[in-house]
């Protein structure tokens, strides 16, 4: 569960000003949670922010608890139960884990995890605590993004907006992961009432199931006892045949999905062009990636590339690419740090985006600075991933195009070469990356960014 409460603390008053983005679905889930509530019931709002949902259901329940990491968020849930003077909620600021004791003892009725569970990092173990929080045929009920389905690249997007202090830690995985996660806590009855919620945020309603009770037979002999006996066994058989290939609550997680398995966490790379820069009239390229994969499909990597060039890039395919009488009358040398997006489409086959702001320096041949320039340089990318001992190296062909929105004009000795070839792009460039894995193994299936 989250218990850095810094990011929350921040956003706290922004976060109770802004007004909610669908009211229509959030008045249907208060309807469904209703539904399931009764006028003496307990309930638990686990990350309730500001508190908006544990006083909407204060007025139809005998008493509410909410439970927040954020003291900010807090203070401004007292605040607004004060202003409408509700006595039958008590808002506890902590961590949600065993050491939040203020439930009755014997749990509570009806358990909200709104907005809450794709911000957790161990969240089997958090939905088998409010498995247990439960009293046996108590209601969960579970508002949450679900973004792993999703055609957008959130993982990427996520990133970046954590690293600039505008985002969470967020956790990314599909509704059907959920429900599987529901029901090896021991949840039943496993629903998703349409709300309006949007395709990417899932509400689901799960039960505990209720608890049997025993009677013992006052009559009925040796015969019945017999009977009883045999009963039990009829219908326990099956269950422990079952149960050596199913996992319980107890169990360690099971992986969520194959397909979502990664081992390392990062990886560095090269192109082959690097190990070739023996020919001193080559143009000498210097290119590293050390990337960061965010998820199964999704790298971000630091580009680093520096190269010396002999004459310009816009040069077509074709007799005039590697002729000398289009070189400079000295060289160009190239320089720049930028990112790099990766994404896998079907198994090893890939896209990429490359964005490379470079600093350009003239050279003349007596390798005197002529002058200094600028260079927006991107290239798109599609080529297929080739793993090597056991994924540790591998291997990328791939074929990119190459586009420089933005170029400075050159000094006025490079100026010929430039004009004549005045494309600001080059097709269809064919390329081999080499590239080791390295890093902490991740074998369980999930990924945060």
């Amino acid at each position: 569960m989250p218990t850095d409460p810094t990011f929350w603390n921040n956003i706290a008053d922004d976060y109770a000003a802004k007004p909610l983005e669908n009211p229509e679905a959030f008045e249907r889930k208060i309807e469904v949670m209703k539904s399931h509530l009764r006028p003496t019931d307990t309930v638990l709002d686990v990350g309730c922010g500001t508190g908006s949902l544990a006083l909407r259901l204060a007025p139809f329940a005998g008493h509410v608890h909410g439970l927040d990491v954020s003291t900010e968020m807090m203070r401004i849930a007292r605040d607004k139960q004060a202003a409408q003077g509700l006595s039958n909620v008590t808002f506890h600021t902590g961590a949600f884990d065993e050491t939040f004791r203020a439930l009755p003892f014997d749990g509570v009725d009806l358990l909200c995890a709104c907005s809450i569970l794709h911000l957790v990092d161990d969240r089997e173990a958090v939905l088998a605590h409010m498995f247990r929080l439960l009293r046996p045929g108590g209601t969960f009920v579970a508002s949450t993004a679900c973004l792993g389905e999703s055609w957008v690249p959130y993982a990427p997007i996520l990133t970046v907006m954590r690293w600039a202090g505008k985002a969470p830690p967020v956790w990314i995985f599909t509704r059907q992961t959920l429900v599987e996660e529901l029901r090896r806590a021991g949840f039943v009855d496993v629903e998703a009432p349409e709300v309006g919620s949007g395709s990417q945020t899932s509400f689901l309603i799960a039960k505990r199931p209720a608890a049997t009770r025993v009677v013992p037979s006052t009559g009925g002999g040796v015969a019945a006892t017999v009977a009883t006996l045999l009963m039990v066994a009829a219908l326990a058989l099956p269950n422990v045949a079952a149960a050596q290939t199913e996992p319980t609550p107890d169990d360690p997680p099971a992986r969520v999905d194959p397909k979502e398995e990664y081992r390392y966490r990062y990886t560095a790379s090269s192109p082959y062009l690097t190990f070739t820069n023996f020919d001193p009239d080559s143009a000498v390229i210097y290119e590293l990636h050390f990337g960061y994969r965010i998820t199964p499909k999704d790298t971000l990597a630091l580009k680093a590339v520096t190269w010396k060039l002999h004459a310009p890039l816009g040069i077509p395919w074709g007799p005039y690419l590697a002729n000398e009488s289009e070189y400079y009358p000295g060289t160009l040398r190239e320089t720049g740090v930028g990112l790099s997006y990766q994404r896998f489409l079907w198994k090893g086959l890939y896209a990429s985006l490359q964005v490379v702001p470079l600093a350009k320096t003239y050279l003349d041949e007596s390798r005197q600075k002529v002058d200094d320039g600028f260079r927006l340089y991107t290239s798109y990318h599609v080529g297929y991933y080739l793993p090597l001992f056991k994924n540790r190296l591998y291997v990328e062909p791939q074929v990119h195009c190459n586009y420089w929105p933005v170029d400075t004009e050159a000094p006025a000795a490079f100026a010929p070469q430039d004009t004549k070839w005045d494309n600001n792009y080059f097709l269809f460039e064919p390329n081999v990356m080499l590239g080791f894995n390295f890093g902490r193994k991740r074998e369980d299936g999930r990924f945060v960014p």
